[in-house]
């Protein structure tokens, strides 16, 4: 499939995926309201580290040497369920420490049924895009989003005790499992993967943990710098704003979304060496998203004091000037994402992990120093900065190295367009199967 097919597929799949987890998320904030929304997101932010922790980001890994053809895919999906199961055991032994008595508890299945679940499915689904496949898994975990919102809307459902807040937050997170085990079957289904008890060789295994560990620094760092303002809020300041400011980080996550489907669609191109003029391809796709952002940033810069309440609720009246904060950073995403992916696409983390790492150091000192006299506004002001200062250095090193002007980065040229439009028609006529 031509390059620019693949992006728009991922972008089109991917892109359904995000529509649905965005509703999700907004209807979810106006049923629990900003303080109890608040606290369910700084948990799931907090079982989303534990959930980069004990993947290894290995997820990583297997889409490096399957985009490479270099490791069988049956070998992988032995070792993802083997793997999540190892984890399954684990958080519930952890967990059974503080049942209090009980077989298992809310809790033990909530933390189990997210972590499991997140786990198995990032594997599966890192299998998948390396085979350029972004329809089934965005198609099931898209399904299972569209259920979890129609559960939300249908009247009446929670006032006539059909559903209450507790069996629903019980629902959200078992839907995880859920998840996982309907993308393990697909994957065996799609690809006629001949069962077989086969784990991958010690020198497969060598080739796939050194490469998650240094993928695991990255997205350990970059983790850290999207979300370590998220602990800073919650030590000082209220669970209002604290569900306000989550709500204004979410909303600037919404702008990480078509830069990390690009990316997950560049990493194993760039890792199969199939398109060795890409590095163009990729400057026009930063300066196309940087126009196009700016333009999104400007409307929802004067429209959003009033729009940020009426979409999540009476209760999120304060995000509209942390978000004027977040704006500079927002804009820095394009750049983030497509030229981190081209890195590690070259087994070069080692850039990305420095310039995570450097701009953590000048987010974690500002937040320490700023959020408790200034709150939630500085820390989107300090996110923002953060962002930026990482998006410069990858760019300075991308740069560097196919000696490009800083302008050509950001100024777009009637060439984009053409290219764009074409190369989409040309995918259309060419294509005949999803």
């Amino acid at each position: 499939m031509p390059v620019a097919g693949i992006f728009y597929r991922s972008l089109l799949w991917r892109g359904l995926f995000f529509i649905s987890a965005f509703i999700l998320n907004v209807l979810f904030a106006r049923h629990f309201m900003a303080s109890v929304s608040g606290e369910i997101f700084y948990l799931i932010s907090i079982y989303s580290f534990v959930i980069l922790i004990m993947s290894l980001s290995l997820e990583s890994a297997m889409g490096y040497y399957v985009s490479r053809n270099e490791i069988p895919v049956v070998k992988l999906v032995n070792f993802c369920i083997a793997w999540a199961i190892g984890i399954s055991v684990l958080v519930f032994l952890f967990m059974d420490m503080f049942r209090s008595g009980k077989s298992l508890t809310v809790f033990t299945f909530i933390t189990l049924s997210f972590i499991s679940g997140n786990v198995l499915s990032n594997y599966i689904a890192g299998i998948f895009y390396a085979k350029h496949n972004y329809v089934l898994p965005n198609a099931i975990t898209s399904g299972i989003n569209v259920i979890l919102i129609l559960l939300l809307l249908i009247p009446g459902v929670f006032h006539k005790n059909l559903v209450t807040d507790q069996n629903y937050i019980l629902v959200f997170f078992g839907s995880f499992i859920l998840q996982a085990v309907a993308l393990v079957f697909s994957m065996i289904i799609k690809y006629k993967v001949k069962w077989s008890l086969i784990f991958p060789s010690s020198i497969e295994f060598g080739k796939l943990f050194r490469f998650g560990f240094i993928a695991l620094a990255a997205n350990v760092l970059f983790f850290l710098l999207c979300r370590i303002d998220y602990w800073f809020v919650k030590i000082n300041c209220s669970s209002a704003e604290l569900g306000n400011y989550i709500q204004v980080s979410k909303l600037g996550q919404i702008f990480f979304i078509i830069p990390s489907v690009l990316s997950s669609a560049i990493f194993p191109l760039i890792a199969s060496q199939k398109d060795e003029d890409i590095s163009i391809k990729l400057i026009m796709l930063q300066r196309i998203l940087f126009i196009f952002y700016t333009a999104c940033c400007i409307v929802l810069m004067l429209t959003g004091r009033w729009l940020f309440p009426w979409v999540f609720g009476s209760s999120f009246t304060q995000m509209y000037q942390p978000f004027l904060l977040l704006v500079p950073g927002i804009l820095s995403l394009p750049g983030l994402y497509i030229f981190t992916a081209h890195h590690s696409g070259k087994n070069k983390v080692i850039i990305n992990i420095k310039g995570t790492l450097l701009a953590l150091i000048v987010v974690f000192f500002a937040d320490m120093f700023l959020i408790p006299e200034y709150g939630i506004s500085a820390a989107a002001g300090i996110s923002s900065a953060g962002y930026i200062i990482y998006q410069l250095y990858v760019l300075y090193k991308f740069k560097r190295q196919f000696n490009q002007p800083m302008r050509d980065f950001f100024l777009v040229k009637g060439s984009d367009l053409k290219f764009m439009r074409q190369s989409l028609l040309k995918d259309i006529k060419s294509s005949n199967t999803i």
